[in-house]
């Protein structure tokens, strides 16, 4: 997806991302993702060192906020587009992937040729978040990535031509997706 928006800082991201009022759905397609906050649980999980994903402050934040979200009857989903087999990284994802459905995120699953198949995997190297689909406040954050997982930048649209092409394609993912019904184990 490569339409022009406004770009956002770092420090915008997470509070644009969290500011939707009815849903939010998140296309995942990158083989491995090297956020900063994330990198050292990733690294101690693949050592054997497992730690909940809870004790990164980030991501119990992350939780805390799909929670509270969640309860005030908002809709939380994401597809995860993996390989076959899944890399690593895509292994902790699923790995993970409890601790998202136990704070009311809807996880969908579907493998790379599956999703190619289908059309969704247009651009594999931006990720989006899809927020309140269907209102007037219908926006995209859209994600570039480089090679190694890293993210170059983020985009916030609010063109109504990317946004329909976005809902298209949540739909398609709700579909053909598989739904993560795993719950936390503590």
């Amino acid at each position: 997806m490569s339409i022009a928006g406004r770009l956002l800082t770092a420090e915008e991201f997470l509070p644009e991302v969290l500011s939707f009022g009815h849903s939010a759905f998140r296309a995942e397609k990158q083989l491995v993702y090297l956020e900063d906050e994330g990198v050292e649980h990733y690294l101690r999980w693949q050592a054997d060192d497992v730690q909940p994903p809870t004790t990164v402050p980030e991501l119990a934040v992350w939780f805390d906020a799909v929670r509270a979200h969640t309860n005030d009857g908002q809709r939380i989903g994401r597809l995860r587009i993996h390989t076959d087999p899944p890399t690593t990284y895509q292994r902790y994802l699923q790995w993970m992937s409890p601790w998202n459905t136990a704070a009311g995120e809807h996880v969908y699953y579907l493998n790379r040729a599956a999703a190619e198949r289908v059309g969704l995997l247009d651009d594999p190297t931006t990720d989006w978040w899809l927020l309140d689909a269907g209102t007037d406040n219908a926006r995209l954050i859209v994600t570039t990535f480089d090679d190694d997982g890293r993210r170059i930048r983020d985009e916030l649209v609010t063109d109504p031509m990317a946004i329909r092409r976005a809902e298209a394609w949540r739909e398609r993912a709700i579909i053909y997706g598989v739904l993560d019904h795993r719950g936390v184990v503590t």
